[in-house]
C-alpha cells in the first residue's frame, strides 16, 4: 500500500503551494494553532473551510449566473401570484355585482309589494 505523503511547512510567510500541502501560519499565530490548506486560489483556515460559503467556490460569471436565474424564478412566481390575484379580484368583483343585482331585485320586490297598486277587483 502507497502511503501520501503529506507536508506541513511551519512559517510567518505563506510557502509555495506546489511546494507544501499544509502551512502552518505562524504570522497568525506563533504557537501554531492556525493549519491553512491552500484552495487553488488562496490560502485558507482548515477551521474556517468547515463553514461553507458557496460564494467561495464560483468565478464571476457562475455567481452571475446565479443571481440572474434566482431572480428570474421570483421573477416568475411574482408574476404567477399576481395572476392569481387578478383572477381573485375578477371572482369578487362577479360576486359583487351578483349582490348588487340581488339587492337591486329585493329592494324592488319589497316596493312592488309594499306599494302595490290599488286595483278594483
Amino acid at each position: 500500500m502507497i502511503v501520501p505523503k503529506i507536508t506541513f511547512r511551519s512559517s510567518y510567510n505563506a510557502p509555495n503551494p506546489k511546494e507544501v500541502d499544509y502551512w502552518i501560519d505562524l504570522k497568525e499565530n506563533p504557537y501554531g494553532a492556525i493549519i491553512k490548506y491552500y484552495d487553488g486560489i488562496r490560502w485558507v483556515n482548515i477551521a474556517a473551510a468547515n463553514s461553507f460559503n458557496p460564494l467561495d467556490y464560483f468565478n464571476k460569471r457562475e455567481v452571475s449566473e446565479l443571481i440572474s436565474t434566482s431572480i428570474s424564478n421570483s421573477e416568475a412566481t411574482i408574476t404567477a401570484d399576481l395572476e392569481a390575484l387578478e383572477d381573485k379580484v375578477k371572482e369578487l368583483q362577479n360576486n359583487w355585482e351578483n349582490i348588487n343585482d340581488t339587492i337591486d331585485n329585493r329592494i324592488l320586490d319589497f316596493f312592488v309589494k309594499k306599494f302595490k297598486p290599488i286595483t278594483d277587483e
